[in-house]
């Protein structure tokens, strides 16, 4: 077998390759050495002018690719830290949602990349597209709803009202459309905490005498002392979503495809109940 033939018969393997890869990179790396193989066909062939131009061409684009590999070869989520949820476990990231967008992400062959940030920051991110997906036990308000691409709800919720008895002074960590124009229209501007864990510290340290919480973040905070507490729980029914930037149509209907996918197969069932049952 001469090399000429060797290369003919590499050529089809490294195609299959190639466009068999999940991976962004491992495509365009087998693209590469595609582009390689074939200028040796052409120069083995008698046509090196030919072969110069397959190198010139295969390295620009291949470097093209790597260029843009390096922003979207990865899922960006960003969001607050929320218990069972999206939570560290040591060094790692676990919950519910985390597994959720994990199997998303391997989907699409990206690598999950997970950002902690304050609640309120979530839509500056994603509107701006320096983030993918927003996460962290959303429930979306109106603006959002309109701002931002709103994937189906994934797990019921309620919203709970918390207040310290006799007192009447600072309202923070709301979410949910509802509770938030209410809050709003009484009190002005919602006094936002940046995370999670600065409305923990802030009732235990007697500082927030109100806040409107959902689902999973009353049952964390159930387990400080609210004795002194008045809790209502809202009537109206919510779910917990994803939100997703407004350029990332795609994204949004795959995800959605996705978690419609896990509810029919029961798999999202058995998620929930390893986190919340």
């Amino acid at each position: 077998m001469t090399t000429l033939q060797g290369l003919l018969l590499l050529l089809p393997v490294i195609a299959i390759f190639a466009l068999t890869r999940r991976r962004p990179l491992g495509a365009i790396l087998g693209m590469g050495v595609f582009s390689i193989l074939l200028a040796g066909v052409y120069l083995l062939s008698h046509a090196p002018d030919v072969a110069l131009v397959e190198v010139a061409v295969g390295t620009a684009f291949l470097t093209f690719y790597i260029l843009a590999v390096r922003k979207k070869g990865k899922l960006m989520v960003v969001g607050d830290e929320t218990p069972y949820l999206l939570y560290r476990q040591g060094e790692d990231i676990v919950g519910l949602e985390h597994e959720i967008l994990r199997g998303f992400a391997g989907e699409l062959g990206l690598d999950l990349e997970i950002l902690f940030i304050p609640r309120q920051q979530v839509p500056k991110w994603l509107v701006s597209e320096d983030a993918d997906i927003g996460a962290g036990g959303i429930v979306p308000t109106t603006r959002e709803k309109s701002n931002l691409l709103i994937s189906d709800g994934y797990l019921k919720t309620r919203l709970f009202h918390i207040s310290r008895r006799s007192t009447n002074k600072r309202v923070a960590g709301i979410t949910g459309s509802r509770a938030l124009k209410e809050i709003e229209k009484k009190n002005g501007i919602a006094d936002h905490h940046e995370y999670f864990s600065d409305l923990c510290a802030g009732i235990d340290e007697g500082k927030i005498t109100k806040c409107s919480v959902d689902l999973v973040r009353f049952i964390a905070l159930k387990r400080q002392v609210l004795t002194n507490y008045n809790i209502e729980r809202d009537p109206e029914d919510l779910s917990y979503v994803f939100a997703v930037s407004p350029g990332e149509k795609e994204i949004y209907e795959g995800l959605n495809t996705y978690i419609a996918r896990l509810r029919s197969s029961g798999e999202l069932e058995s998620i929930i109940e390893r986190y919340l049952k």
